[in-house]
Order: C-alpha cells, then structure tokens, then sequence
C-alpha cells in the first residue's frame, strides 16, 4: 500500500498588486508595486500553478470564481465540444454530473486540464496527480470579499 501523500498549500492573492506569502498567505508588507492590467495580475496565479506543480499533477477543479480568473490569462485554451477530445481518465471525475471540463492551460512545456465543480464554494484551485490518484497540490486564493 502507498503511503499518503501530504497535500502542499499555496497562497495566491486576487487583488492586483497585494502579495501574499506564497506558504502563509500573509500579506507582503513593502512589497514592489505592482503596475498594468488586470489580466497581467491574473497571469500571475496561472505562473503559480506551473511553477509548484510538476507535469504529473495535470488536472485542476476549481469553483466558477477561479474559472473567471484562469479564463483571462494568456496561457488559456478553451474546451470546444466536438473538436476537442477529453483524456480519457477511467472513472475520473467520479461525479461528472457536478463536473464541466472548462479548459486547459498551457506554458508551452506543460499542459494542465480545468475541470470547474459546480458544488465547490471555496476561493481554491486543487491540483490532482492522476498516476497516484490523489491532490497533491491547494492554491488558496485571497482577498475576496468576507460576504461571500
């Protein structure tokens, strides 16, 4: 039997321009300024997901919130049914009636596969290993407002 594998939490912050602590999610004080749009600031949270994550842990499911972020960075390529095709993955997702295929990302070496859970209500990105079968990998997204 395998041993467990820890998950690893991360820490990215929606706000354009507020850095976090990347193991703490502790605001940066005296941090640089951060300057352009929007859409680069997203960016930031896509290069956060390449850069902790290793090409095996390839699948991501995440609320419609992140979905509206990933959907507006550079590195994203939408799902187009009948043109597409949808890695075969067994029995993953176990529940596909609460899971839609949104799209993938892609930095040119890796490709990472988005899958959006309609039932997911936390500001959180979770990354799957599918050889082991097991999330590996919790990118917590800050600074959402407290009413949500």
């Amino acid at each position: 039997m395998a041993a467990k594998m820890e998950v690893k939490t991360i820490y990215w912050s929606r706000k354009p321009g507020q850095f976090v602590n990347l193991h703490t999610g502790v605001e940066v004080l005296n941090s640089p300024v951060a300057v352009g749009a929007i859409k680069e600031w997203y960016n930031t949270l896509a290069d956060t997901i390449f850069e902790n994550t290793t090409s095996n842990q390839n699948i991501m499911v995440f609320s419609r919130d992140i979905q509206t972020i990933l959907e507006h960075t550079e590195c994203y390529r939408a799902f187009l049914k009948g043109i597409d095709t949808v890695p075969n993955h067994g029995t993953w997702p176990e529940e596909p009636d609460k899971m839609n295929l949104f799209g993938f990302l892609s930095n040119g070496k890796d490709i990472k596969e988005g899958w959006v859970n309609s039932d997911l209500s936390e500001h959180k990105i979770i990354v799957f290993d599918l050889n082991e079968s097991l999330a590996t990998v919790e990118i917590i997204v800050k600074g959402y407002p407290d009413f949500f």
